[in-house]
């Protein structure tokens, strides 16, 4: 099956069938939290007078944090 990605030049992981479920189920539970989170901050500033996208702009410059999926809204 790997050689079937060989073309794409991305990282190839061999693993498990079950590890590689948890992967898949972990990935999109932090990514799932990550929504919530930012969603529940735009409820801070909005109570705050607060701008929520300048704040998800200036964490998202922390590159422990990174700018993605910091968009307040519906997500999932």
């Amino acid at each position: 099956v790997a050689q079937l990605y060989l073309s794409l030049r991305a990282p190839i992981m061999l693993t498990d069938l079950r590890t590689a479920e948890m992967i898949k189920y972990a990935s999109n539970a932090f990514l799932a939290t990550r929504i919530s989170f930012i969603n529940e901050i735009a409820s801070i500033c909005e109570a705050l007078g607060a701008d929520v996208k300048e704040v998800a702009v200036g964490m998202g410059y922390d590159k422990r944090i990174g700018p993605d999926f910091l968009d307040a809204g519906i997500g999932y």
